[in-house]
């Protein structure tokens, strides 16, 4: 795989993946976000309102989008085929997700008591 930036530009509500060169090579709309954006065998990851999108790297279509409880605003991490998230709990209550990578169905959700704004992180 090539050198790529990744980049989610909150305001314009677009994830964008750069060359090394800086040419432009996809871009894909998503919903308002202030999470950063996570890479795991050729996908992007990244929260967006209520919403956790998997990116295809190589040609930016969705491989997959799953709709959370509430707003996200934790960045995903990535860890044996799973990746974890957290909603905050901001209007509906705060969850912390465990999602296949390679569907995005549910593995697991547990009840978080408080408002999250920090991300997960995952320890072998």
């Amino acid at each position: 795989m090539r050198n790529l930036l990744i980049i989610i530009i909150l305001l314009s509500l677009a994830s964008s993946l750069f060359s090394a060169p800086g040419d432009l090579i996809w871009k894909y709309q998503t919903a308002y976000s202030e999470s950063s954006p996570c890479v795991s065998d050729g996908v992007v990851y990244v929260g967006a309102y209520h919403y956790l999108y998997a990116i295809n790297c190589s040609d930016g279509t969705l491989k997959w989008s799953y709709k959370t409880v509430d707003y996200v605003y934790s960045s995903p991490c990535v860890s044996d085929g799973v990746v974890y998230l957290a909603s905050a709990g901001v209007y509906e209550g705060s969850y912390l997700y465990a999602l296949y990578c390679s569907n995005g169905t549910l593995k697991w959700r547990y009840p978080i008591l408080y408002t999250v704004y920090s991300s997960p992180c995952v320890s072998d």
